[in-house]
């Protein structure tokens, strides 16, 4: 079951199709994440004006693309002149018209790369368009996920809370007829009533933290379509992560990003030193021109072909101060890579350290919980044996409660460190959450004992 599961969260998250067979599953399975994923990546809007942003600079490409075709203008003019045939002797002034059409083209043969420049900073745009798309939906999914376990942690809270709070007020009604009849004191009554008001406190806590938790997924999917059909099947995933060596592997968006900002700034330095290069165009046309009183007579047609040279140093003192500065930008962009990819190695580094303290936490809580159960069952038989009080039995399993909720949530906190550890690492193989499920139900199954004895 959880491995259908886990195979749909990579599809969600991959952006690629999802078959009919793996919805059914999930559906059916109760497995909610997914879908909400699902509902987050078509509705939030940040999402919406990222692939708008990208579709933009893909048309930029095609018009980079378009410029290496020749330019072709059509031309229609119509003079109305005047001629004298003698200034000095102030002739009388002979009108005619002039009407000319022609079809002209031109093709750039060479502009020292200045397109080959243009169509690379168009590829480098869309890149950054296409990386900053991804880096958002990360973003998106660390958000949804990161409230999605508030939740399941809080809702956990809450059902284990209410056995704990039944126990202790069972405890407060037990001891206070030991206090009646005069076998307790009101300092360890009074005890008793602090603690079941700090687990009342808890439970207002845990409710508040589900709604907030429930509040920023809602704000996060940007809209109610079939959310709240979700806030009773809060489960937390099995899911295992790529190692640290094979992160770099990986596309990550952060540093793909940083990498097509560089590719875009040395393509800016190119297209600025390429204005330095002479342009060599070819250039013709063809057309009509008539020359009459009327504009009814004399009509020819007119060819022109020819080769043009312009080489522009007007501005070239301001063109040498925008390369200067163009070659800092690239410096710049390229030390943010290597700045991106730091950080990255970093972020990934630091959540593995909080798994791996997520996981360590576990294992000392399992113990703790083990100590408890072996507890109880000794205080059964004293219990039985008339050794010890009825107060301490009701101790003794409101002890193992606490422990048992202590390591739920530590189990809860173990698949949320490993999935945020999963969505930063980048998405890895089906093979590898085929894996992590078998490996998560052999480790539940050991601490069933211990959860339900």
């Amino acid at each position: 079951m959880f491995t259908a599961l886990l195979i749909s969260i990579y599809f969600v998250g991959a952006g690629l199709a999802q078959g009919a067979t793996a919805e059914t599953e999930v559906a059916e399975a109760g497995w909610q994440l997914a879908a909400l994923e699902a509902l987050a990546l078509s509705h939030a809007p940040e999402l919406a004006a990222a692939r708008a942003e990208t579709e933009a600079a893909q048309k930029g490409v095609k018009v980079a693309r378009l410029g290496w075709l020749p330019q072709l203008s059509t031309r229609i003019a119509y003079e109305d002149n005047a001629k004298i045939a003698n200034v000095l002797t102030f002739s009388e002034p002979e009108p005619y018209d002039l009407w000319s059409s022609a079809l002209i083209g031109e093709w750039a043969v060479f502009d020292g790369f200045r397109r080959h420049f243009q169509l690379d900073l168009a590829t480098a745009e869309e890149a950054v368009a296409f990386w900053r798309e991804r880096e958002s939906r990360q973003r998106l999914l660390q958000e949804l996920a990161a409230a999605f376990f508030d939740a399941a942690d809080a809702r956990q809270s809450l059902d284990d809370l209410s056995p704990l709070i039944a126990r202790a007020r069972e405890r407060l009604e037990a001891q206070q007829e030991q206090l009646a009849a005069g076998t307790l004191s009101r300092i360890t009554l009074s005890r008793i009533r602090q603690d079941l008001a700090h687990l009342e406190k808890q439970r207002l806590t845990a409710r508040y933290a589900q709604e907030m938790a429930e509040s920023r997924m809602a704000g996060l999917l940007a809209t109610e379509e079939g959310f709240w059909d979700y806030r009773e099947h809060y489960e937390a995933p099995p899911v295992k992560v790529l190692p640290l060596d094979l992160v770099m592997k990986r596309d990550i968006p952060a540093v793909e990003r940083a990498r097509a900002d560089a590719a875009a700034a040395e393509a800016k330095t190119g297209l600025a030193r390429s204005r330095f290069s002479p342009q060599v165009k070819l250039n013709g046309s063809v057309g009509y021109r008539s020359l009459s009183r009327f504009a009814t007579e004399d009509q020819n047609q007119e060819y022109s072909f020819g080769v043009s040279l312009t080489w522009d140093f007007t501005d070239a003192g301001t063109q040498i101060v925008r390369v200067a500065q163009l070659q800092a930008e690239e410096r710049a962009a390229t030390a943010r890579l290597e700045l991106a990819r730091a950080r990255h190695l970093q972020t990934v580094a630091t959540a593995q350290l909080e798994k791996m303290q997520a996981e360590e936490m576990l294992e000392l809580q399992t113990e703790l919980a083990a100590m408890a159960l072996r507890r109880l069952n000794d205080i059964k038989q004293s219990y039985e044996a008339r050794t010890v009080t009825r107060d301490d039995l009701l101790a003794a399993q409101q002890e193992l409660a606490s422990a048992q909720m202590e390591l739920r949530r530590a189990q809860m906190q173990v698949s949320r460190q490993a999935y945020l550890l999963w969505l930063t690492a980048g998405q890895p193989p089906l093979a590898a959450l085929a894996r992590s499920t078998a490996d998560s139900s052999t480790k539940r199954s050991a601490l069933h004992d211990i959860e339900h004895p």
